[in-house]
């Protein structure tokens, strides 16, 4: 029984400073627009989810709550894991980019030469006109602005659709990407480059042919586990703490 008790104390102690914890990993599946479908791939290349629409799917994205959004022809839907429409919203003209901003609920949708945001009713609460179809769109969660890629522009615009910043390249933008850093990703021809909020170039990267589309890989090293010491001395002293009262106990009986 003393046995058991020590052992029990030993693991909660390691496990309240983090030796013995577990987390939850993502499952590493991957999402695939093709044709008029969206579908979801394991690492082996299975087939675990499939949904198919009426036309070529141009945008999709996995929600926090399990479901997905699609953009294909003039609708963006959102779908459940069984290919429920459990929302859709209807435009003007074809959506080329679509995105969930993670702080209200709402989407961000690209169609035409606008950047507009919907909430899940479909009401318009925000929305921007540019000089040219908008291919892309972020919402910049740290300030609330909105990246829009349009023409060979990439611009950062705040809620009453000004223009805080702005970088032009040498041929059209295609995708950005606001990094934690501050800095943000561009695709534009066969390049790759990451620019400063002055728009110096930090990065750059050549290919054979155009990009379409390009995303940063965020580290995924586990988490360090603490040292011995740290670990040791809170231990030891639980410990200590038992065994002088159990010898404590002893005598008193």
């Amino acid at each position: 029984m003393k046995i058991k008790s020590i052992a029990l104390i030993v693991v909660l102690v390691l496990t309240a400073f983090g030796v013995l914890a577990s987390s939850a990993s993502a499952d590493g599946n991957t999402f695939v627009a093709f044709d008029n479908k969206a579908v979801e791939v394991d690492c082996n290349g299975n087939v675990v989810n499939f949904h198919e629409f009426n036309s070529p799917v141009r945008d999709l994205e996995r929600l926090s709550n399990g479901n997905t959004l699609v953009a294909f022809d003039n609708k963006v839907v959102e779908v459940d894991s069984a290919g429920n429409v459990v929302n859709s919203h209807t435009f003007s003209s074809p959506v080329r980019d679509l995105e969930r901003v993670e702080s209200n609920g709402n989407t961000l949708i690209a169609f035409d030469n606008k950047a507009v945001e919907v909430d899940s009713a479909g009401n318009v609460v925000n929305s921007h006109a540019f000089s040219s179809p908008v291919r892309d769109l972020e919402r910049v969660e740290s300030n609330g602005n909105t990246l829009v890629a349009f023409d060979n522009k990439a611009v950062e615009v705040d809620s009453a659709g000004n223009v805080v910043n702005s970088h032009t390249f040498s041929s059209p933008v295609r995708d950005l990407e606001r990094l934690s850093n501050g800095n943000t990703l561009v695709a534009f021809g066969n390049k790759a480059v990451e620019v400063d909020s002055a728009g110096n170039v930090v990065n750059s990267h050549t290919f054979s042919s155009p990009i379409w589309d390009l995303e940063r890989v965020e580290s995924t090293a586990p988490e360090e586990i603490p040292e011995f010491a740290t670990i040791a001395i809170p231990a030891v002293a639980v410990l200590g703490l038992f065994l002088f009262y159990s010898h404590r106990k002893r005598k008193e009986e």
